[in-house]
């Protein structure tokens, strides 16, 4: 069953790519960016993010998917495609060093590849294909895919009464 992530990533990538028509995107990142990121919510949109992590504290966590040596740091990059208002892709790659061989060097690659859909509610379901892989020696790969949904919702709304910030960040004039 060599055949089946391959597969796998060729179906996403064929039903994310083979999409034609408009485009309309929503920043569904918006409440990560703290509302500076704003505009239309028409046509092609993309976001992403950097990530820098320490495990100061790790007497388990292995820095690879054959579970040697210790994770010290997490680099992590993160982006996602709004293709349309619905559709979305999302690419993760994270990268982990081992403590005890060099804290520094990346000893495992995970790379993530999903595909979202908004449903009713800010309720969204993610199909995922994602890949750990060692970096520093050859070992075990693991791979797996994922379904799962999430769901945003807000404890206490905002009622300032303010706006949130247009394009470049500047409060519109509604006067």
């Amino acid at each position: 069953m060599r055949l089946f992530p391959a597969a796998s990533l060729a179906l996403m990538l064929a039903l994310t790519f083979g999409h034609v028509g408009s485009a309309r995107a929503l920043d569904k990142q918006g409440s990560a960016h703290g509302g500076d990121i704003g505009g239309a919510d028409r046509g092609f949109g993309v976001s992403g993010s950097l990530l820098l992590g320490a495990a100061l504290y790790n007497p388990t966590y292995a820095a690879r998917p054959d579970n040697t040596g210790q994770a010290l740091l997490r680099y992590a990059a993160h982006v996602t495609a709004h293709y349309t208002e619905r559709f979305f892709l999302g690419l993760d790659a994270t990268l982990f060093t081992d403590r005890r061989e060099n804290a520094l060097a990346p000893s495992e690659c995970d790379f993530t590849v999903e595909l979202g859909a908004e449903l009713l509610f800010g309720s969204q379901a993610h199909l995922a294909y994602e890949r750990d892989m060692p970096i520093d020696r050859g070992s075990l790969v693991q791979h797996f895919l994922l379904l799962f949904f999430t769901w945003d919702f807000t404890v206490v709304p905002n009622t300032s009464g303010s706006e949130a910030p247009a394009a470049g960040g500047a409060l519109s004039d509604s006067t």
